[in-house]
């Protein structure tokens, strides 16, 4: 019997819709389908393309990587490199040097291996990098996924998980939290001692029998995580300094899954090896304590260097209230950088697209170019505002809204401008459409828009629809909003905020984390 025939039939000889009907079952099946391309060319035709679209890489799998793509590189959409880190002890999760090498000599390979691919189409990169350690214990609700999207999430699946409610006591959850902060690829000396101190203390105390303590545990531990603005000659450093440059790379995705903080000097070098560039999308963790001021000024110094092929661009800036209450030295409510939103403000004169949340502040924004500065290319925005508050005045609000109509006209090709705000309690979004001449405002408490902020957008609408501005409220219930997850998921942007799948992991991380 051959490769084409089953009991004396030829697999040609089937019907058009029965030999549909099989593929499309075998296609539809989560299971690989791999080995079914060798069945026969037809089949063959049908399963590579959707085999090699979305491809993940493991260290262990770079070295046959080149091999297993070379016939098939054309057909490679989304390539995933998920970096597996060392397990570490429930209470030591630095990064080791074969930890650093494995980063390092993982990006080299990678690198190399794609310079040599053709520049044509569009190829995401999707980075992540996680310890199996990250999601044992109390710390399984977490989750390292490849990036989906929207339409084919699962939300069934998802929201069946079954997530205890319920405080977390175990010494393995303390894993979790420690590693969240932790600078990519190496902390400096003194820090690694300190720490070493705590963890070695709180060990001894949960072997002697004490009571364990997670709050003040955590806080030990992270208050122990030093910065060293200096400390950038890590295992590795000449590797990143000398990445081939990789053409046929178009978009770079860093996702909120990787718990650890990406050094804006790594960033920026990745960056430039990537001549064709055209999206990022970039999710980091919000800083603890009293670090914040030297991670907006890291942060700055990437937004200046991104190259100028860049057309999307945005940032997410994620946080867990559960975890900042622990500190009494943090906000519960980051202070949008200034400085920061400038020279976003500056980058974005050249973007389609562009997207900035909480490390921002959409009146910073506006401000950096009140009476200058065109946007000729961008579609679309969304910013964060903390005045969008229930506690801000009416006044406040509308001065806002004025800024934002009066940066519009300066925006010819906008489609959809959104300012918006979310947390514990809180969720708003603004949503001017040029098109639809259609002012919308979807929030938890009601506002009164102001003539005079109508007004202006009035004056921004098409030809067809100057003077007037339809306007459109939508009351959200207060109750549904237990996190900027929550927030984000009532509010329904248009705009890109942040990865779907990254918001699935945070809802499911908050409600396994409400007491």
């Amino acid at each position: 019997m051959t490769s084409t025939t089953v009991a004396g039939v030829s697999w040609s000889r089937l019907p058009a819709d029965i030999l549909f009907r099989i593929l499309e079952l075998l296609l539809d099946d989560d299971t690989s389908c791999a080995g079914a391309a060798a069945v026969s060319r037809q089949w063959q035709a049908v399963i590579e393309p959707r085999n090699f679209a979305r491809i993940k890489v493991t260290p262990s799998r770079l070295a046959d990587f080149d091999s297993m793509t070379y016939r098939n590189r054309h057909l490679v959409r989304y390539l995933w490199l998920c970096l597996e880190l060392e397990e570490y002890s429930s209470m030591l999760s630095d990064l080791t040097n074969a930890d650093n090498h494995l980063i390092a000599t993982s990006f080299q390979t990678l690198f190399e291996n794609l310079s040599s691919w053709d520049p044509h189409g569009n190829l995401t990169l999707d980075i992540s990098i996680h310890s199996p350690s990250d999601a044992k214990g109390e710390s399984d609700y977490l989750t390292f996924e490849s990036d989906i999207p929207a339409c084919e999430i699962d939300h069934d699946k998802w929201a069946g998980k079954e997530i205890q409610r319920r405080r977390v006591r175990s010494i393995d959850h303390l894993a979790h939290f420690s590693c969240l902060m932790r600078e990519l690829p190496s902390q400096g000396r003194l820090a690694k001692q300190q720490s070493l101190k705590e963890s070695n203390s709180l060990r001894d105390s949960w072997l002697r029998g004490e009571e364990f303590d997670f709050e003040s545990s955590v806080m030990r531990i992270q208050e122990a995580d030093a910065r060293d603005p200096d400390n950038l000659l890590e295992p590795g450093h000449i590797i990143w300094q000398r990445l081939p440059t990789v053409p046929a790379v178009t978009s770079v995705l860093l996702r909120q899954q990787t718990r650890r903080i990406w050094p804006s000097k790594q960033l920026s070098r990745l960056f430039s090896r990537l001549p064709r560039i055209q999206e990022i999308h970039y999710e980091p963790w919000r800083e603890w304590l009293d670090h914040q001021d030297f991670r907006d000024k890291q942060y700055k110094a990437l937004v200046r260097s991104l190259p100028h092929t860049l057309k999307t661009l945005v940032l997410f800036e994620n946080f867990n209230q559960h975890y900042i209450a622990l500190y009494r030295n943090s906000p519960l409510v980051r202070a949008p950088s200034l400085k920061l939103s400038q020279a976003i403000a500056k980058v974005s004169l050249n973007l389609e697209c562009l997207s900035a949340s909480y490390l921002v502040d959409a009146s910073f924004f506006f401000d950096a170019y009140e009476s200058s500065g065109l946007w000729p290319h961008l579609r679309s925005i969304a910013l964060t505002a903390q005045s969008l508050s229930p506690d801000a005045s009416k006044k406040t609000i509308n001065a806002l809204l004025q800024k934002a109509a009066t940066a519009v006209l300066r925006m010819p090709k906008l489609e959809t401008l959104e300012i918006w705000n979310g947390e514990k309690g809180v969720a708003a979004l603004l949503r001017y459409q040029p098109s639809r001449a259609t002012l919308t405002w979807r929030a938890t408490w009601e506002l009164d828009i102001l003539s005079s902020a109508i007004q202006a957008f009035e004056k921004v609408g098409p030809a067809h629809c100057v003077g007037r501005c339809d306007i459109v409220k939508e009351l959200l219930d207060v109750g549904l909003v237990a996190s900027h997850g929550d927030a984000i998921n009532l509010l329904k942007h248009v705009c890109p905020i942040l990865r779907p799948i990254s918001l699935q992991q945070i809802l499911t991380e908050e409600r396994f984390l409400e007491t």
